[in-house]
């Protein structure tokens, strides 16, 4: 590399982060755009987006010819400068952004389903029909499921857009007997206040204390 060359912070309009890396690309500059997955996939949306909202990085040498012609890239706002002038990015620096994106997108499941995962359809002639997640399909964004129709499985390939996990079963009651609860409406099998079974308590134990009374007098 050019030892003049160093590293420039550029400033993008809003959605021409790619636009410029490629076009500054094209110029045979050393472009850097810190990406990271998008957590939903859906049909309008590509599979990755930019870290940094409107910035990326390019390693510039500010007395080369490519310096006319930086500042009228398309899309461009401007380099990101402090008292008029373009303000370097130390290497460290970005050897340290790459290093913690990188973890980061390591650390995301690709997977945004597991394998057997109870999910409902969400959209498409499918809507509301629940379904057990497998894997990811080809083309990037589907998904191969096993739809749940007439109490029988088939296997379908879905957008994965269209999918939504389902709570499991235990978590469903607990979610229930919390409702119940919250609302004052005794769980199932439970005696309610001055209910048929409290009646009845109540009655024999005064049948009882009349009894014992009258053996008293007696």
């Amino acid at each position: 590399m050019d030892s003049g060359q160093r590293w420039f912070a550029l400033y993008t309009k809003p959605h021409k982060e790619y636009a410029v890396r490629d076009y500054l690309a094209g110029k045979k500059v050393e472009v850097y755009l810190p990406e990271m997955r998008n957590k939903t996939q859906r049909r309008d949306r590509p599979a990755k987006r930019p870290f940094f909202p409107h910035y990326l990085f390019a390693r510039l040498d500010l007395q080369a010819d490519i310096m006319a012609q930086v500042p009228w890239t398309p899309g461009l706002r401007r380099i990101v400068s402090f008292g008029g002038r373009p303000a370097p990015v130390p290497d460290e620096i970005i050897a340290h952004i790459r290093r913690e994106v990188a973890a980061i997108i390591d650390a995301e499941p690709e997977e945004p389903f597991s394998k057997g995962e109870r999910v409902r359809v969400q959209h498409g002639p499918f809507e509301g029909l629940d379904a057990v997640f497998d894997r990811k399909a080809a083309p990037e964004g589907r998904a191969r499921v096993a739809l749940r129709c007439r109490d029988r499985l088939r296997a379908a390939e879905l957008h994965l857009d269209d999918l939504a996990p389902l709570p499991s079963p235990v978590a469903h009651r607990t979610a229930y007997r919390s409702r119940r609860s919250v609302t004052g409406i005794p769980a199932r099998g439970a005696e309610r206040p001055g209910g048929r079974g409290s009646q009845l308590g109540v009655s024999n134990h005064r049948g009882r204390s009349e009894a014992a009374s009258s053996a008293a007098s007696r």
